[in-house]
């Protein structure tokens, strides 16, 4: 029999090493196994299934995938983060960037309330509504946009950068009042300057 521990790599011990591992006990050969778990898990191995002696040591978390959203872009692009950023959890998606991805709609967004930086520029957005319980941003670019309406911003108290530039038929009113009550960088359309 062969002792081994596999991650993304493979060990074999000598026929010594096997004998005086075998005549340590299971009380220590349990105490090995959890050690070289642990070492395997925090070598690089923590997104890979562990196993010692063809036994499970660790298993890393299923990713997130009990969501959904209305536009199929955006859908593509949460995946791909998910699976990048190995993604456990909906509060667990931290930054997400999806520009220039020709996204519509933005329903279903609000479920990732972990969210902190958000890239969405150069898409064909209308309505920034779902944003409205994304509370934990600080960072929020909008530009280039098909925007209408800045309202559901007004929730966002943790802004420090915002852009909505190149939104031609957003109104000022909402963006002037939130600019007035928060301390960053805002970068707002031409005609609100």
């Amino acid at each position: 029999m062969v002792w081994a521990v596999q991650c993304h790599f493979f060990t074999q011990w000598g026929l010594g090493e096997m004998k005086r591992f075998r005549a340590a006990g299971p009380a220590l050969r349990l105490l090995v196994g959890t050690l070289v778990g642990a070492a395997a898990t925090i070598s690089g191995c923590a997104n890979y299934a562990v196993t010692f002696n063809d036994r499970p040591v660790y298993t890393p978390p299923p990713l997130f995938v009990d969501y959904e959203v209305a536009d199929r872009r955006l859908k593509v692009c949460i995946d791909q983060t998910i699976a990048d950023r190995r993604i456990t959890s909906a509060t667990a998606l931290k930054q997400l960037s999806c520009s220039y991805g020709g996204i519509e709609s933005l329903a279903g967004i609000e479920l990732f309330t972990g969210l902190r930086r958000l890239g969405l520029s150069s898409n064909r957005l209308t309505d920034l509504t779902p944003l409205a319980t994304l509370t934990q941003l600080v960072h929020l670019d909008v530009s280039e946009n098909r925007l209408t309406a800045a309202a559901p911003l007004l929730s966002l108290l943790r802004l420090e950068y915002l852009d909505v530039s190149k939104n031609p038929n957003l109104p000022c009113g909402d963006l002037r009042q939130l600019t007035g009550s928060l301390n960053g960088e805002f970068i707002l359309p031409q005609h609100c300057r």
